[in-house]
């Protein structure tokens, strides 16, 4: 990958990842989801590019993986109350499955079986996971707070 390239991805990777630590933190749903949303994109583009290159196998899961997450994370305006178990329930689901997905992701990236990916990812797919564990806590602790 061209340095140009790795910059550009570097800066969108840090906006997104500031927008969804902003949402976390001001319990703004929108803000929070938007940012999840396309952060969990950029491993779709930058996977199938590299696939295209290496036919690497390894990057067919990473893809689904992350489409997958994008779907769920669509920010759409459904709207829940602290009252409705059932949407609390799942959305803690939700949340430990992107845990999960980031971490799995950062580890490969960390411990370089995903070739040709600078290792800053694979902190920036860390931070992510940290993210929305702070979110779930936060939500855990305080649970009459309302997300806007």
């Amino acid at each position: 990958m061209s340095l140009i390239f790795i910059t550009l991805i570097t800066i969108i990777h840090f906006s997104l990842l500031s927008i969804t630590a902003y949402g976390a933190y001001k319990r703004n749903r929108s803000w929070f989801t938007l940012g999840l949303c396309f952060f969990s994109s950029i491993p779709i583009i930058v996977e199938s590019l590299l696939y295209a290159q290496d036919d690497a196998l390894v990057r067919l899961p990473v893809i689904i993986m992350f489409l997958t997450q994008v779907i769920i994370t669509l920010p759409i305006g459904v709207k829940y109350g602290a009252n409705d178990p059932t949407a609390l329930a799942i959305t803690k689901k939700i949340g430990f499955a992107v845990i999960v997905a980031n971490l799995c992701l950062g580890y490969l990236i960390l411990s370089e079986s995903l070739n040709n990916v600078p290792i800053l990812f694979g902190d920036f797919h860390l931070c992510m996971a940290t993210i929305v564990l702070y979110a779930i806590i936060r939500s855990h602790t305080s649970p009459n707070i309302r997300w806007n």
